[in-house]
């Protein structure tokens, strides 16, 4: 993944103020990015990102009009927002969401955030099904929650309904929900919870009615 950074320049600089834009040079520092030295200053951007202008039209002493200059500038930014995205993704899967409004709070704006933030899913390095796949596992270890609690977390990221179904289905495939609730129950019972309180808390954990009358009904009778 790359991980070069964009110079701080924008369109509404003093140099498009009097207007020129001349490319002094252009080196390929990895895959489809490139470092552009030019009168406006240097920076990177990644030729994916570019809308009017193709990777061969930008090279040494070619002058570009305003348009042309404005398509490298949206490119750059587009580019500066991917890089701190795959800073976040290097440590750990994100929602496309969350990820979003980490990149608002650093400033990025929301138009080249969503260039960057789809760039990433194309390449298959921002998934909100892994997100959620992972956000569930992890949710798993601390806590003992059901399906309904856990479809409302992942919304809160999110997380739409038909992939947070997917992977909740997943997740139950390989982790038994009644388990998980007479975690829950057990918990409850060494707390010294009366049984109103009791099942009002599995109510709260995302449990069905008719789940916790079962378990509790069995479980009282032993």
């Amino acid at each position: 993944m790359p991980s070069e950074e964009v110079a701080d320049f924008s369109a509404d600089s003093n140099g498009l103020d009097d207007f020129k834009f001349e490319i002094f040079s252009v080196k390929e520092v990895s895959e489809d990015v490139i470092k552009l030295s030019s009168s406006q200053g240097s920076f990177f951007l990644r030729a994916a990102y570019l809308q009017n202008l193709e990777e061969f039209d930008i090279f040494p002493n070619a002058v570009l009009n305003r348009q042309q200059a404005e398509d490298c500038m949206q490119a750059a930014f587009a580019y500066s927002a991917e890089n701190v995205a795959v800073t976040y993704l290097a440590r750990s899967e994100q929602s496309a969401f969350l990820l979003k409004r980490k990149l608002l709070a650093k400033g990025h704006e929301a138009e080249y955030i969503d260039k960057a933030l789809e760039y990433l899913k194309g390449r298959g390095w921002l998934s909100d099904e892994r997100y959620a796949g992972a956000f569930l596992r992890s949710r798993s270890i601390n806590r003992s929650e059901g399906r309904t609690r856990l479809m409302g977390e992942l919304a809160t990221r999110g997380i739409d309904k038909e992939t947070a179904n997917i992977a909740l289905d997943d997740f139950f495939e390989r982790v038994d929900e009644n388990e998980i609730l007479l975690r829950a129950f057990e918990k409850c019972k060494r707390q010294g919870k009366t049984e109103e309180q009791t099942q009002k808390s599995l109510v709260r954990l995302g449990f069905s009615w008719k789940d916790i009358k079962k378990v509790m009904s069995e479980q009282l009778e032993n």
